[in-house]
């Protein structure tokens, strides 16, 4: 089932909401800065995705197909 990326932009960061059948959550990821890996959010879409057991963050959401990114991991915040 695919998850729905949707936006605001600000000068500081990006906040979002990520949506779809059964998974409802907000998000917050650096402003746009080209899509560069470890600098930018990720672009606005629609993204198939897993369950990933990450050592770090624990239970996450990984997010696939994103144009020019791999490892896109959704996590609870810090």
């Amino acid at each position: 089932m695919p998850l729905r990326l949707a936006r605001q932009y600000t000068p500081w960061a990006t906040l979002g909401f990520l949506g779809g059948p059964g998974i409802e959550c907000r998000t917050l990821e650096p402003p746009w800065a080209g899509n560069e890996p470890y600098e930018s959010c990720i672009p606005e879409g629609i993204y198939r995705w897993q369950r990933h057991n990450s050592p770090r963050h624990g239970e996450t959401l990984c997010l696939q197909d994103v144009l020019g990114r791999t490892g896109i991991l959704i996590h609870v915040a810090n």
